[in-house]
């Protein structure tokens, strides 16, 4: 496992407002915490889809359906490759720090700001040298 702990820049935006520039703390997480992340995310809808098989008729969709859901979200958890440990960015729109704790780190993502109820897109920001041109050029999110 390693435990090396490393500050990446992100930037917070709302449609129709300019960005606001914060930072997180990151820990990357190793192969075998990412398989068991994962094989956590798959034992649950495997939980959910053995309840479902006690129920007539509809278990012929919601077994496969669980188990469908299962394998999807437990290959999306298996690359995520990083654990936000602590860091907080403003809210564009009204300047509330929104806080975000122990979450996995996956690109782009989107946080609830608390005090306006908007939803925040968040996205890594790249460090740009100084022999690049895009670094002064206004960069589409996406």
């Amino acid at each position: 496992m390693n435990s090396e702990i490393t500050e990446i820049g992100i930037e917070a935006t709302i449609y129709g407002t300019p960005p606001s520039v914060g930072a997180i703390r990151v820990r990357p997480l190793g192969t075998s915490e990412r398989i068991w992340n994962g094989l956590a995310k798959f034992g649950t809808f495997l939980g959910i889809a053995l309840v479902c098989v006690f129920f007539p008729i509809v278990h012929l969709v919601l077994v496969p359906l669980s188990l469908m859901m299962g394998l999807h979200f437990a290959s999306k958890t298996i690359r995520v490759r990083d654990l936000i440990v602590s860091g907080s960015i403003s809210c564009p729109k009204c300047g509330e720090p929104c806080i975000l704790n122990a979450k996995l780190a996956q690109w782009p993502m989107t946080v609830d700001c608390s005090r306006c109820r908007r939803h925040i897109g968040i996205r890594l920001v790249e460090p740009a040298g100084p022999e690049d041109p895009a670094a002064t050029s206004p960069r589409a999110i996406g």
